[in-house]
């Protein structure tokens, strides 16, 4: 499976194996080599633009493709994966107040219904310093908790 949100791209293998090849980034610089993994059932690479390509992971083969059975399954998932699966399955545009910097949150590992965002909204406003406030237009407005600095 292979998916792309939140500026993270992320291939794990349920069968069979697969080569990964992903540009190599020193200083922020992309250079002309490129870095290769072999995958086979049961391991995942993620790639961050600016990072690269990161080691191989032990992920649960049954949580490959859980979106497909409404079930989403996060290891180690960012800020910014958790909020673009929220506008991808909430329908909404959900926009990020300029002030945050979700690049400096920690990672989480959790499990969220597809059919239930507003839970999984509510469990990110308290997990992270951040406000959820859902606007009339059907937005989603994410900016700093009131009291916490940016």
């Amino acid at each position: 499976e292979m998916r792309n949100n939140g500026n993270i791209s992320r291939v794990a293998v349920s069968e069979g194996t697969v080569s990964v090849s992903y540009p190599i980034w020193l200083g922020g610089r992309k250079v002309a080599q490129r870095k290769r993994v072999d995958l086979s059932a049961g391991l995942q690479v993620s790639a961050l633009a600016t990072r690269g390509l990161s080691d191989k992971q032990s992920i649960e083969i049954d949580n490959i493709g859980a979106w497909r059975a409404e079930r989403l399954i996060y290891d180690g998932a960012t800020l910014s994966e958790l909020l673009a699966d929220v506008e991808r399955y909430a329908g909404v545009i959900v926009e990020i107040d300029s002030a945050l910097d979700l690049d400096t949150f920690g990672r989480v590992s959790a499990s969220f219904s597809s059919k239930d965002i507003e839970s999984m909204t509510e469990t990110l406003a308290d997990l992270f310093p951040i406000s959820i406030a859902h606007e009339q237009s059907g937005r989603l407005m994410v900016g700093p908790k009131r009291g916490s600095k940016p």
